[in-house]
């Protein structure tokens, strides 16, 4: 019975052998290389499972630096902007709705505020209070920094170069891939300015006491004209005489001229320039008239890209803006300024018509002696109004 005992005990030791030396040799590496590879596969996925671990600390990391920087209030920039004009009339109603583009589009980042003529400087000053830092921004009138930047002028439209807002603003921005406008942006960078856009609004005119019937009329009047409207009523036989435009007014009424020109038919009506100079001459001294929207480059520089981008994109929206409520608007002042008493004045010859236009095409080519920037701009000016079938 004994031996019986044991011969079971012995078979089942036997047999538990037998099943425990392959498991053995089954959970270890048979070699060093296998061993070796194993070694290096468990070490790969150990790194791959640290990589995942400081993966999402970065990740944490960074969700913390965005909820710390939403708690902080975005920085908001309060600008000055400095206006040509004096406060009334359509130029207001146009600068308020920029203002309003600019707050709303910048969530409140933005608050811009337009100072007119003679609340921060005069008209004649506007540009230098943006390029002083004195404002960050400025809406002037180009002939009034003529001796600054020439260039301007041509920017304004020079007489001759007729066109209306749509083609002006494809000669700055689509002629040529828009070399036009980054020509202009270089010559204002040299004043310490950022060029956004020109606001256009309609042809500048001419009105006067008496009628001006042809060239012969127009000799020795004297004629309210800055900049390049002076260097023109002097080409065709005029006697330019600079005043500003809040001064218009006054100066016709006391007789220090005889006419004025360099503004628009809105500006006719806001400032009753018609009340005492009813004649409007039948041709345009101008194809275009306004000003650029200029910024400080230290004042513009300061801005983070996406309030740049909000400026720049209210700033044009603003430039048709202008444009269409100055054409509106034109049409309808003039029905009332006829009311008061104004009347378009007889029709030129055609040879007073074309002296008067070979004195506007002769002050091109004055122009492009004036500087580099110049230079390059006349014969682009020379290549779109061909293009345009304005010149042969």
């Amino acid at each position: 019975m004994k031996k019986k005992r044991l011969l079971m005990l012995i078979g089942s030791v036997c047999l538990a052998l037998m099943l425990l030396v392959p498991l053995a040799v089954s959970c270890g590496p048979a070699t060093p290389e296998e061993a070796a590879e194993e070694i290096a596969a468990l070490e790969s996925k150990l790194a791959a499972e640290k990589s995942k671990v400081s993966s999402l600390g970065d990740d944490v990391s960074d969700l913390e630096e965005e909820i710390a920087a939403l708690r902080v209030p975005a920085e908001v920039f309060e600008w000055r902007l400095s206006n040509l004009g004096p406060r009334v009339g359509l130029p207001v109603v146009v600068a308020e709705a920029f203002e309003k583009d600019v707050f709303a589009m910048s969530g409140g980042r933005l608050k811009v505020t337009t100072y007119y003529a003679g609340e921060l400087v005069g008209e004649m000053e506007t540009f230098q209070s943006a390029a002083s830092g004195l404002a960050e921004m400025a809406f002037p009138y180009n002939p009034a920094y003529a001796g600054l930047i020439p260039c301007a002028q041509i920017e304004m439209g020079l007489p001759g170069a007729d066109c209306n807002q749509v083609e002006q603003q494809a000669w700055f921005w689509e002629f040529k891939d828009g070399v036009v406008g980054e020509i202009f942006r270089e010559a204002y960078a040299e004043q310490g300015t950022y060029w956004i856009n020109f606001g256009n609004q309609i042809p500048a005119i001419l009105v006067s006491k008496e009628p001006i019937t042809g060239m012969d009329d127009l000799a020795g009047k004297k004629v309210r004209a800055l900049g390049l409207f002076g260097d023109f009523m002097a080409k065709v036989g005029a006697q330019p005489t600079a005043i500003a435009f809040n001064e218009i007014y006054t100066a016709m009424a006391t007789g220090v001229i005889d006419a004025g020109c360099g503004f628009n038919m809105v500006d006719y009506w806001d400032l009753k320039f018609f009340e005492i100079c009813p004649y409007l001459l039948p041709l345009n001294v101008g194809p275009g008239n306004g000003g650029p929207l200029v910024v400080n480059m230290d004042a513009w520089n300061s801005l983070p890209d996406d309030l740049k981008a909000i400026v720049e994109v209210a700033a044009k929206d603003n430039c048709w803006l202008e444009s269409r409520a100055y054409s509106y608007f034109a049409l309808t002042d003039w029905l009332l300024i006829q009311e008061g008493g104004a009347v378009v004045g007889p029709a030129w010859s055609t040879a007073d018509t074309d002296e008067w236009r070979a004195g506007a095409l002769s002050l091109w080519d004055d122009f492009a002696t004036k500087d580099d920037y110049c230079a390059q701009l006349i014969p682009l000016l020379k290549e779109y109004m061909k293009e345009l079938g304005v010149l042969k």
